[in-house]
C-alpha cells in the first residue's frame, strides 16, 4: 500500500453505504480522501499555520464534514494524524541530516517553537529528540 494512504487505511475497507447513505456521501468521501492524500503527499502538514480550517478551505469541504471524516476514519482526529506525520518526517530528518540542530528539523516539519517541537516528540516516542537521534544513528 501507498505510504500516502497508510494514514487513511485502502479504498477497500471503505464503509459499504447502507440505508442512511447516499452515493452522495460516498462520493464526499472519496474526494476527501483522495484531497488528504494529496495534501500528505505534498507535506501540507509541515505549514506552520496548518489546522482544519485551512485544510478544509484548501479542498473545498465544509470544516464539519472533514471534522466527521476525521472523527470517523482516522483515531485522534486531524491534530494527532498531523502530529503523527510531522514526527514521522522529523525522525527521518533526524537520521538523514544529523548535523542539523533540532530548531530547524522542527521548523522543517511545521513546529516552530524548539520547546513545543522537543515536548511533542518525547510524547510520541518517549525520548528526546537529541536521545532518539544518537540511539537511532547508523
Amino acid at each position: 500500500m501507498s505510504k500516502v494512504f497508510q494514514h487513511l487505511g485502502p479504498f477497500h475497507k471503505m464503509r459499504q453505504p447502507d440505508r442512511n447513505r447516499n452515493d452522495f456521501q460516498i462520493s464526499i468521501n472519496l474526494k476527501i480522501r483522495l484531497a488528504i492524500a494529496d495534501w500528505i503527499a505534498r507535506k501540507g502538514y509541515c505549514a506552520p499555520d496548518c489546522d482544519i480550517h485551512s485544510l478544509s478551505r484548501d479542498i473545498g469541504i465544509s470544516e464539519d464534514h472533514l471534522i466527521c471524516f476525521f472523527q470517523e476514519k482516522y483515531k485522534g482526529g486531524f491534530r494527532k494524524l498531523r502530529k503523527d506525520l510531522r514526527i514521522e518526517l522529523a525522525k527521518k530528518l533526524l537520521l538523514s541530516m544529523p548535523d542539523v540542530p533540532l530548531s530547524h528539523i522542527g521548523v522543517h516539519v511545521g513546529i516552530t517553537d524548539k520547546s513545543n517541537f522537543r515536548k511533542q516528540f518525547t510524547e510520541a516516542t518517549g525520548m528526546s529528540p537529541d536521545k532518539w537521534r544518537h540511539l537511532h544513528k547508523k
